[in-house]
């Protein structure tokens, strides 16, 4: 009996674990209504970062979001809303004067990837791996956060040495 329910655990947690160890091919919109998808960043790592506008510690996280993106322009990244509305998330991001494109998704497509709350952030790499999925507001602004995100998305033999200027 307890080797059954051995089993049934180990099976239970391969089926939640094994969808989550690359990304699927996730798609969204962006505010003209063209879709978008994760094979745009084929080859190249990616951060994909999912919020709200109704989400409380989504509207207190984007603005240093906002800044950190403005430090790393150079880095492939997507902030889509799961909003259902698309207007919803269009007004906050101008009421807020967030820098962000427009994208939305739909949540039961993003919880293939993982997504279980929000705010979530993906950092993906160019292998289409999730190295990280961060639940929750994150420390944008502070210095070892930013360092641990850009090498998360380094090569895996390249994240034993020291960076190049582009991981800064």
């Amino acid at each position: 009996m307890q080797t059954i329910r051995m089993s049934a655990f180990l099976v239970a947690a391969l089926l939640f674990f094994i969808p989550l160890a690359h990304a699927v091919q996730y798609s969204w919109y962006d505010g003209k209504g063209v879709a978008h998808s994760l094979r745009e960043f084929s080859g190249k790592p990616v951060i994909l970062h999912f919020w709200a506008s109704w989400c409380g510690p989504c509207r207190k996280e984007l603005p240093e979001l906002a800044v950190w993106r403005a430090q790393h322009p150079d880095i492939p990244f997507a902030a889509i809303s799961l909003d259902q509305n698309i207007s919803d998330a269009r007004n906050y991001l101008n009421q807020q004067h967030l820098p962000f494109p427009l994208l939305v998704g739909n949540m039961n497509d993003a919880m293939q990837l993982g997504i279980r709350g929000l705010p979530t952030t993906l950092v993906i790499d160019k292998g289409g791996k999730i190295t990280q999925r961060l639940l929750g507001s994150q420390p944008w602004g502070n210095a070892e956060f930013s360092r641990d995100i850009l090498m998360a998305m380094a090569p895996k033999n390249a994240r034993h040495h020291k960076p190049s200027a582009l991981f800064y």
